[in-house]
């Protein structure tokens, strides 16, 4: 995309559907603006869509501990390896 300009690459078997990108040219436009926009992703992750919202966001988090002495155990665990730059996986 340069602007208002789109340059694609068709196969011959698809040039029919160059009438149809132009008919659709605003919404075409519209989609790869919006694409342009959203975050990389890592290698191996396909961003399916991206609609975030404004803020501010509240974000809730439940959870249930059955085991409290392994849950005081790892989440010390978490904090060492956080404070001394390691990863954990728990």
């Amino acid at each position: 995309m340069n602007g208002e300009r789109i340059r694609v690459r068709l196969p011959e078997d698809a040039a029919h559907l160059l009438e149809e990108l132009r008919a659709h040219k605003g919404e075409v436009l519209s989609l790869l603006r919006r694409r342009e926009e959203s975050p990389e992703m890592p290698p191996g992750v396909r961003l399916v869509r991206w609609e975030p919202k404004s803020g501010p966001v509240i974000l809730t988090h439940y959870a249930v501990v059955t085991d409290v002495s392994r849950f005081i155990s790892m989440t010390l665990l978490e904090l060492r390896a956080g404070l001394t730059g390691k990863r954990t996986w728990c």
